[in-house]
């Protein structure tokens, strides 16, 4: 049976861990500040902000997987919430879809099409659900042929997601600069998207 560790032992992995994390964590706030717009003229409402706070924790602490999906999440909520209030009888799309059960992309589309959002915005989030969070949510096989030649044939990684995780050099692109791109676009896009649709909403202003 293999012994646990000593604690002089488990204090040096710990202090090594934590100093390599500290550099790592520093470069993520300065990332974070760089890109932060702090002027917020209106609450975007409690979920939403919540949303929003949690995807920056997450990127503080590394989680970058976990950046994605909240600051999805984040989007998704002010533009729910803002058809919630402004919508009849609850739906989207000429009544064919409920507030409730409309998705990202149906979303992103209604707010689109009634000019609530930019082209360039819609882009951007169009972008988010469709490059980085199905990325890592709804993941498909990896079907390069270039890809299978350019790893050892004992390393298997079935998915994009997987090698951008695992062996980002292989071919470009890792889930670092998914959640870089991701967190840059939440703290460059939200408070202005969400300040737009809450005046538009009849929201109060905060102090």
């Amino acid at each position: 049976m293999k012994k646990n560790i000593g604690r002089d032992k488990a204090n040096q992995m710990i202090a090594e861990w934590n100093e390599a994390e500290h550099r790592s964590r520093v470069w993520r706030m300065r990332k974070l500040i760089g890109a932060e717009k702090a002027d917020w003229l209106v609450s975007p409402g409690p979920l939403a902000a919540m949303y929003y706070h949690e995807a920056r924790l997450c990127w503080l602490s590394g989680s970058y997987v976990a950046t994605i999906v909240m600051t999805q999440l984040a989007f998704e909520e002010i533009l729910r919430k803002f058809f919630r209030r402004t919508s009849s009888g609850n739906r989207l799309h000429e009544g064919k879809t409920e507030i409730d059960d409309a998705s990202f992309s149906q979303l992103i589309h209604q707010a689109s099409h009634e000019n609530w959002l930019t082209k360039s915005e819609t882009k951007r989030l169009t972008k988010l659900r469709k490059e980085l969070r199905n990325r890592y949510v709804h993941t498909k096989t990896t079907t390069s042929g270039d890809d299978q030649h350019a790893r050892p044939e004992y390393i298997i990684y079935d998915t994009d997601a997987e090698r951008r995780i695992a062996a980002p050099s292989i071919n470009g692109g890792s889930i670092v600069a998914d959640a870089l791109e991701a967190i840059e676009l939440l703290e460059s896009l939200f408070p202005e998207i969400s300040t737009r649709l809450a005046f538009a909403s009849g929201a109060p202003k905060t102090s």
